[in-house]
């Protein structure tokens, strides 16, 4: 079974995301973080901030704990270039 994590910055997100994978494949299983805080970081600090890129960095690794084979960032203003080794 594929699991795919969600870092999300604002729960609104979670349902449309779920629902998603669901309809792509009903025997995918979905974990999420949600992080409201990394996106304010980001707006104050900008994303090449220390602290915002350690933030990123930490909900992949929980996605990754989690069982996450694949983790998608759905906010565009936190995503980091390159993508996120850990």
């Amino acid at each position: 079974m594929t699991t795919i994590g969600f870092l999300h910055t604002s729960p609104v997100h979670v349902p449309t995301f779920e629902r998603l994978v669901a309809e792509v494949d009903p025997h995918a299983e979905v974990v999420t973080v949600v992080d409201e805080a990394v996106f304010e970081r980001a707006i104050e600090r900008g994303i090449d901030d220390a602290a915002v890129e350690a933030a990123v960095r930490a909900a992949v690794r929980t996605l990754s704990a989690a069982g996450a084979h694949q983790v998608i960032c759905t906010c565009s203003t936190t995503a980091i270039r390159p993508p996120v080794t850990i």
